[in-house]
Parts: structure tokens; sequence; C-alpha cells
């Protein structure tokens, strides 16, 4: 069973020779018997251990996690965390939150150990069990289940059945805790895992070698198809991520819904993707999906949720983060690069703010004031965005608007002192 371990980190290439690895650690029987592999191959490692708050028992559960750690002797980083309350707060599923909260909690806890890797304990039977959900569900290139890589997190257990783990543990007399929960059949995946699956195992008794292969092959379809998609094209902000709209739009449905996929995958949101909603973005029409929106303009704009109004008294000369944009203030001679606008027609304090309804300026080369939703509209800004961009502004009032336009007002002559501002769109 350990030289199996080894084969597969040999295989996909987990671990390299003298890396640290964190395992994360539930007290079952996976997590119990890869902290015990990965400690007979010679690993340096670690646990980390999360609470979901969710059952009775984690209490239980957290301190059998304590003891277990103590008795062999190995650091454990362990936080609580309110699942249900995450959920509610952000219109997740318990499934979806609990995901989204433990891939951020092995971050934590990788960088607390200065660890390179994080070791999970998904085995074969996750594997086939993944992939018959998300085909029960319809999904489409999500067939390809659980990764054995992907980026630190490792899976070293994945060519290994649950029933062999559990033999081993009991022969070698190693405690495990048991989840009661894992009983309840109002869970799809106990289902599969309880009836459905032994059902198809006895009439196809090579059912899960059958399935893992076939998830190779999706597997590697799919890394052939996104080698054919420009990730260059997607654009990671604070508040937001943009995909250009123009080479997006001309992609064949296939690669629009991988190239989707893979933008949303930077915030752990692709699992809620189908293929129908590739037909409502080509449409234009805005989707929701997994607490993400989605909105389809010139650019696609995928963002999580809008900032709240907030305005910033700012001092000049300074560098300011505002939404996602850098703005760099500075006084001195005309620059390339930056708007210039004559000190005899600034009026200090210089404020930096949100959009408001019924915003007006004189744009630059015009003598009439016209709305800034109007501004927004002739420059093609999509809805989200207008949100986020940053206003500048004095006394009198506004002048920048984002990265796309100034105001008419304060017109540099000659070689005269001047007001510098530069805004631009800052990466995440």
């Amino acid at each position: 069973m350990i030289e199996r371990v080894k084969e597969t980190i040999e295989k996909y290439r987990m671990i390299e020779k003298g890396e640290k690895v964190v395992c994360g650690y539930s007290g079952g029987s996976d997590s119990t018997f890869l902290f015990i592999a990965l400690r007979e191959l010679g690993y340096s490692i670690s646990l980390a251990y999360m609470n979901h708050m969710l059952r009775e028992d984690s209490e239980r559960e957290e301190e059998f996690v304590r003891k277990q750690a103590g008795k062999f002797g190995l650091e454990l980083y362990m936080e609580r965390m309110p699942v249900k309350k995450y959920a509610e707060e952000r219109k997740l599923s318990l499934e979806e939150a609990a995901r989204n909260l433990r891939y951020e909690f092995f971050e934590r806890a990788r960088k607390y150990f200065h660890a390179d890797k994080v070791a999970l304990g998904h085995n074969l039977d996750d594997l086939v069990e993944t992939f018959f959900m998300r085909l029960l569900r319809g999904s489409g290139f999500g067939l390809s289940s659980i990764p054995p890589v992907r980026g630190c997190i490792v899976r070293p257990l994945i060519e290994i059945r649950r029933e062999e783990i559990i033999k081993y543990l009991k022969e070698k007399n190693i405690p495990f805790y048991k989840d009661p929960s894992n009983q309840d059949t109002k869970f799809l995946r106990n289902r599969l895992r309880l009836e459905i699956l032994p059902f198809l195992e006895r009439n196809f008794p090579n059912l899960y070698e059958s399935v893992k292969r076939s998830v190779e092959n999706l597997r590697d379809i799919e890394e052939a198809m996104e080698e054919l998609v420009d990730t260059g094209r997607i654009k990671r902000r604070k508040n937001f991520i943009k995909i250009d709209g123009d080479y997006f739009y001309n992609l064949p449905q296939p690669l629009k819904f991988l190239m989707l996929k893979r933008a949303l995958s930077l915030i752990d949101r692709e699992r809620g993707l189908k293929r129908i909603h590739i037909k409502e973005i080509e449409k234009k029409k805005e989707i929701t999906l997994s607490g993400v929106s989605i909105h389809p303009g010139k650019d696609i704009i995928i963002y999580e949720e809008l900032p709240s109004y907030h305005e910033m008294e700012v001092e000049v000369p300074g560098i300011y983060e505002f939404n996602g944009w850098m703005i760099t203030l500075k006084k001195g001679k005309k620059e390339k690069g930056f708007e210039c606008f004559s000190l005899e027609d600034i009026e200090f304090p210089v404020k930096i703010r949100m959009w408001r309804e019924g915003d007006r300026m004189v744009p630059f080369g015009m003598k009439e004031e016209k709305k800034l939703q109007d501004i927004f509209v002739d420059e093609k800004v999509p809805r989200p965005i207008r949100r986020m961009m940053p206003i500048i502004e004095d006394s009198k009032g506004i002048l920048v608007v984002g990265n796309i336009k100034r105001a008419e007002r304060g017109r540099v002559r000659n070689n005269e002192e001047c007001l510098l501002i530069k805004v631009e769109e800052k990466d995440a």
C-alpha cells in the first residue's frame, strides 16, 4: 500500500525531494492513512484541521484530531469556520461554502508551516463518486472529476480504493474517526456510495478502473483544448475579472466554455458553469451562478459583489488604490501619460469617490454638461464597472472619470504648474 502511494506521487510528480507537506486531516480513514503513508515515505509533514461547525459531534472530532496529532508528534494547524453562516451570507450551498473555505484554509496552513504542498486524502472512490455526481447533474467538461495535482494541491491516494485504506488501518490497529453523516442517504454522494455504486460494481466488476481510465482520457482532452485558449486575454482585477470580448465572442462554443471556466477558476467558482450559460452570454444576458454575476458586454465582466459606496479625501502628492485602480496625484509641469490641470483652476481638497446617479461634467473638448451615465454608455463601460470606477474631483466638481474621460476645465497654458492625475487599472 505504501509503495503504491509512492508510485502515484512519482507518476504525477506530486512532491519533489526536500519539499515540506501539510496534510489535510479530518481524523477520518483517508486523511489518517495519508499522513501515515507520507511519514513512512520520509516526507516532512504537518497537519491541518478545519472544524466546519456543522455537526453535533464536531467537538468530539476536533478532540480526536488533537490527540492523534499529539500521539504521532505532529504539528497541527487548526481553525473553526462557521460554514453555515458563510453559506447564508453568500447564498451558496453548504457543500460549496465548505469547499471554498477549505481551500482558503489550506492556503493559510501552507503559509503557516512554510510548506510547499498541501496533500489531501481523496481516493479512487471519491473520484468515481464525483464523476457520477457530475454526470447526473449534467456537467460537461467537469466529468474529468478530481485532478491528481492542481497548483500546490496534491492527492497521493487518488488511485487507491477506500476499502483498501480501511483494511490497512484495521490491520495496523490505527484508529480513525467515523463521521456519522456519511451514512445519511439524503445526500447524493452517500446514496451513490452506499446504494448505486455497489449495485453497478456487482454487475460491472471493473467499474472503478473503467471510470478511472475514462476520467484520464477526458482530462487529456480538456488539457489539449485548453492549449487552444489564450488565457492571457483574462485579466484579474481586485473586484472583478475581465475577459477580452473581441477574442471571446469569436471562439467556438466549446472554447468559450473552457475560457469562462478558466476565468471562474481564479475565484474557485467554475463548478456551477453549464453549457446553457454560454448560450445566454452569447445573447448578452447577464447571469448569476454560485454567488457570481457574469455581465456580457463589449468585454465579459465577472464579479462576486459590487463594493458599497465610499469616498476619500486625499493628499497631493500621493498614490492611492481605489476599487482596483491606482490613482497617482502630483504637482509639476505637463507630463506624458497624465491628465494635466492648471493649478489656477483647482480648488483643493481633492477627493476620490464612486459614481452617483445624476453626476455631470463638461467633458474635454465640449461646452455643455453631460451626464456621466451617458458618458459611460458612449464609452461602452459595463454597468458593474461604472459602480467601481474612481471619480476624481476638487471642490468645484469632477476632474477625471476613471481612465476614460477628463473635464474641459483646467486646460494648461504654456509651461505653467499643474495638477497631474493618472488613473490605471491594477492587477489583483
